[in-house]
C-alpha cells in the first residue's frame, strides 16, 4: 500500500509526523514541509470525575454530551481527525445537548472539551455508519 487513508490514519494514530512526498521518475524525494502545530498526544478519558459523558460511542453520526457539573456554563467541543486537522468545532450551550456530526466520515476522530479556562474532557470517538 502506497498510501490513501490507511496510511493517514495509521501514522496519526501512531504520532508520526506527515511529510510530504515529492515522487520524480523512480525517486522519491522526502520533504519536511511540517510546521509547529498544536499536537494531541497521548489521548485518553480524562477528568471522568466531573462526570461528563459523550455518547454513544461508537456513534452513527450522533453524539450528547451529558455534563454533570453544576458549574458549566457554555463550551467548546473540538473533534480532529488522526492526523490532528480540526474537523469540527462544535458551541456547547447546555449541559445536556445532542451534537449531529454526520458530516463526518467513517472513523477514529479525538476530541476535547473545553470551557473558558480548560480542557474539561479529552477522548475518541469511533463513527461507524450502518
Amino acid at each position: 500500500m502506497k498510501g490513501g487513508e490507511a496510511v493517514y490514519i495509521a501514522r496519526g494514530v501512531l504520532g508520526i509526523i506527515i511529510i510530504d512526498t515529492i515522487a520524480t521518475n523512480d525517486t522519491l524525494l522526502l520533504q519536511d514541509t511540517s510546521i509547529p502545530q498544536k499536537k494531541l498526544t497521548n489521548i485518553k478519558e480524562q477528568n471522568a470525575e466531573q462526570n461528563i459523558n459523550i455518547y454513544p460511542n461508537p456513534s452513527n453520526g450522533e453524539i450528547i454530551i451529558d455534563i454533570q457539573d453544576s458549574r458549566f456554563t457554555k463550551g467548546t467541543l473540538e473533534i480532529y481527525n488522526t492526523i490532528g486537522k480540526n474537523v469540527a468545532t462544535i458551541l456547547i450551550n447546555n449541559k445536556y445537548q445532542q451534537i449531529n456530526i454526520k458530516h463526518l466520515e467513517e472513523g477514529i476522530y479525538l476530541y476535547k472539551l473545553s470551557d473558558k479556562l480548560t480542557t474539561l474532557k479529552e477522548g475518541k470517538i469511533l463513527i461507524i455508519k450502518e
